[in-house]
């Protein structure tokens, strides 16, 4: 019932698992708190509704920092704003760069920032991994903006 968070582990540097099943939150609570010590931590990602009631995420250690929404910027179709016509945009297929932790501002109100010593600084080394990753998976779909 919870599955390994790969990424978020290697972030972290111990295991990290994710529930996605709310059936979890039915089991009995020696069950879950089992199932639990395999891991530093565990997030819950499932739909707003049907999730279960808070409650039981409560019962078991769980609580909810944030919510998150899809959603796409179609870039391609994007106008022109006086904002937009000063920016200079690079895909990194066409120019290779790098993204590190010093260069990416603070989330302060990060979701992570709810784990205890969990800091800024470690929450950007979150960030610049994770956009490292993806400079070396995707590069054609990576742009970097500059004034």
């Amino acid at each position: 019932m919870i599955k390994p968070h790969n990424f978020t582990s290697r972030w972290w540097g111990e295991p990290v698992g994710v529930v996605q099943d709310a059936g979890f939150f039915g089991l009995d609570p020696q069950t879950q708190q089992s199932l639990l010590q395999a891991y530093a931590w565990v997030e819950f990602q499932h739909p707003l509704h049907p999730a279960p009631p808070v409650r039981d995420l409560a019962r078991a250690g769980f609580y909810q920092v944030d919510s998150q929404i899809k959603f796409r910027i179609n870039l391609s179709q994007l106008q022109p704003t006086v904002s937009t016509v000063r920016l200079n945009c690079q895909f990194a297929d066409e120019k290779a760069f790098d993204l590190t932790a010093a260069v990416i501002a603070d989330f302060s109100h990060e979701r992570f920032s709810h784990l205890p010593g969990c800091t800024p600084t470690r929450i950007n080394q979150r960030y610049a991994l994770w956009a490292q990753d993806l400079l070396a998976e995707h590069p054609a779909t990576c742009m970097q903006l500059m004034l």
